[in-house]
């Protein structure tokens, strides 16, 4: 594509986030700059001259304003706010161009040197294409890390109203469900902020889910809660083909996980990240260590009631078990291959003996944590007799 059409694109994107949210004074600025790429002066002043109304400390937007009025020629407009502007004194490179910039127009020369000069510390975002943009509108988080303070992002107050519990996520879109992730993790509502990322992940929303967590990692980089999250999304990366992410990453999040918070679900994860590394004596190691955190949490060896989660996490140690047996058996001598496919047999008949649906081939092909690989050596472990 080339530069109009990423300008287009982002211009797109700020609609669509300000149709969500008006009231986000820093987007207006943003879609300012992108109208301002285009060429469309006009329209770019009224949306500086919005952010400003927004929030009149929004230096930025007076920058931006000040220019724009001053490369169509109307500098009595500008002067005033050329002697009310409260910048900030420090000269970093991006004031000295600002700076430069206005000088130069002030002088008289050609507005294109504005352009080059003004616009530059934020060409690379206006080309990150209308995804991430769009991710930037919701969740703030590339302006927050590079050019703003923590902002605080206020949604439409229906979008609470309609969200009460975490059924509710499944009714409401997915640009709704990151704004509200991001929200809750801003006021550090993890439990709540877990869900949503959840629901993100079960849509296979991977790019909003890496524009929630990423930057709340970079703040709290030995959180449990968020490594396993993180985890989650760098093994489903994975298993879609996504190059950003590898096998090690996932294995990496969720080893940081248990260390922090030895659970079953977390060790469950593990377990299989181990396993698809082909480190069969780790996962099975995991996998156990899986069981014995399920029994101390409830005080009683069991798989039972198995519609339950913990009991799920259960009998997924079991079939985690069980694929390690059978596919250790594989170049063992016979008397001992015999062994392991028996200890294979046993172990997943606990699992279809407690749950004979949920670890069908047909059914796990539903569940996140199962690959197409995993599911293919559970047909072989099924076929066993």
């Amino acid at each position: 594509l080339n530069q109009q059409g990423y300008v287009a694109e982002a211009i797109a994107a700020y609609h669509q986030a300000l149709s969500i949210n008006p009231a986000l004074a820093e987007i207006h600025n943003q879609l300012g700059l992108a109208l301002s790429q285009q060429g469309n002066l006009s329209e770019a002043i009224r949306s500086y001259d919005h952010a400003i109304q927004l929030d009149p400390n929004l230096t930025t937007a007076r920058r931006n304003l000040e220019i724009a009025l001053l490369r169509q020629g109307n500098v009595g407009a500008a002067k005033p706010l050329l002697e009310s502007s409260t910048f900030d004194q420090q000269h970093t490179t991006e004031q000295k161009a600002f700076d430069h910039s206005r000088s130069k127009l002030l002088a008289g020369h050609a507005g294109a040197v504005v352009a080059q000069r003004n616009v530059s510390p934020y060409r690379t975002l206006l080309w990150l294409g209308a995804g991430i943009l769009a991710a930037l509108a919701l969740g703030g988080w590339f302006l927050r890390d590079r050019w703003l303070p923590t902002p605080s992002i206020q949604l439409p107050e229906s979008a609470f109203n309609t969200v009460k519990s975490t059924g509710d996520l499944q009714r409401v879109s997915t640009s709704v469900v990151t704004a509200l992730a991001t929200e809750h993790l801003n006021k550090g509502n993890f439990t709540d902020a877990q869900a949503a990322i959840e629901t993100l992940l079960d849509r296979g929303a991977l790019t909003q889910a890496a524009t929630v967590l990423t930057p709340v990692l970079r703040q709290k980089s030995g959180d449990p809660t968020l490594n396993f999250l993180m985890g989650r999304l760098a093994w489903q990366s994975v298993n879609v083909g996504n190059k950003d992410y590898s096998l090690d990453d996932a294995r990496r999040y969720w080893e940081t996980a248990v260390k922090q918070k030895p659970i079953a679900e977390y060790q469950n994860a593990l377990g299989f990240a181990y396993y698809t590394e082909g480190k069969l004596d780790r996962a099975s190691r995991t996998w156990m260590q899986a069981l014995k955190s399920r029994e101390q949490r409830s005080n009683q060896p069991a798989a039972t009631q198995a519609s339950s989660p913990a009991a799920s996490q259960t009998l997924t140690a079991y079939a985690g078990l069980a694929l390690v047996a059978a596919k250790a058996s594989a170049n063992q001598p016979p008397s001992q291959q015999a062994n392991l496919q028996n200890e294979a047999i046993k172990l997943r008949q606990t699992v279809l003996a407690d749950d004979p649906v949920s670890f069908q081939p047909e059914e796990l092909a539903k569940n996140w944590l199962w690959s197409e690989t995993a599911i293919k050596d559970w047909r072989s472990t099924l076929a066993l007799k």
